[in-house]
């Protein structure tokens, strides 16, 4: 399949990047090389992808987002890297390799300081005419993509509130360090801001529990705001 798109996932063995890469294999037709620190687990799921579908489709290589000479050997023929490893601390080494091989670029990490980052770099992405999306991930990534569908479908959208349940059994999961310290560093950087009379608010403390009834087995649960970077594009 040397003519199918090539896929670079970085933590492709993790818990999202398996999902990514089965999702790819099954729907596309991209081939998928697995990256990671890990050799081991690198190779074991890209194995293990293999048979599932065909084995040309699928490799894996050693890649760590700090080394740059690393990222630089492992882009080399790629189309596009998706960034699934808790590694935002490494934005800037892996967005600089990406222009380097002349390739695209997603992420579904949640962290302010990649964003910035990320700006900082907009005037040479867009010279570069690559596609660098970020916050591509449930949330970040879906509730301002929703809201812009809702208001495609409506004359005119005054008021749009998205609310999500997440229930999962945490400890059938593992985690490495690196994402259990941006679990931390996103809680750190919670905020509860909202849109009122066309200015972002902090929520009081009176007014931040809401109820929404999720209907089916999730019933009705408490929710709390949660601001998103992506959201302040919308008004």
């Amino acid at each position: 399949m040397a003519d199918s798109p090539q896929v670079l996932i970085l933590g492709g063995y993790g818990n999202t990047g398996r999902i990514i890469a089965d999702l790819l294999l099954t729907f596309t037709d991209v081939s998928v090389t697995i990256a990671g620190r890990n050799a081991s687990k690198a190779e074991q799921y890209a194995l293990e992808l293999g048979r599932k579908f065909t084995p040309t489709r699928v490799t894996w290589k050693v890649a760590d987002a700090a080394d740059a000479i690393s990222l630089d050997r492992v882009l080399l023929g790629v189309n596009l890297v998706i960034v699934a490893s808790s590694t935002s601390s490494n934005t800037h080494n892996v967005a600089r390799a990406v222009l380097r091989a002349e390739c695209d670029y997603l992420d579904i990490n949640y962290a302010r300081a990649k964003l910035k980052i990320l700006e900082d770099l907009r005037g040479e992405i867009e010279t570069a005419g690559r596609c660098f999306v970020t916050d591509g991930g449930f949330h970040p990534g879906l509730p301002a993509a929703m809201i812009r569908a809702a208001a495609e479908q409506m004359d005119e959208l005054i008021e749009a509130k998205v609310s999500s349940v997440i229930s999962i059994n945490w400890s059938k999961l593992f985690f490495s360090n690196e994402t259990m310290l941006e679990f931390v560093q996103e809680l750190a950087d919670f905020s509860t801001k909202e849109l009122i009379n066309g200015e972002w608010q902090e929520a009081g403390w009176g007014k931040m529990v809401r109820h929404v009834d999720f209907g089916g087995k999730f019933g009705l649960r408490n929710v709390y705001p949660m601001w998103l970077e992506e959201l302040s594009a919308l008004p």
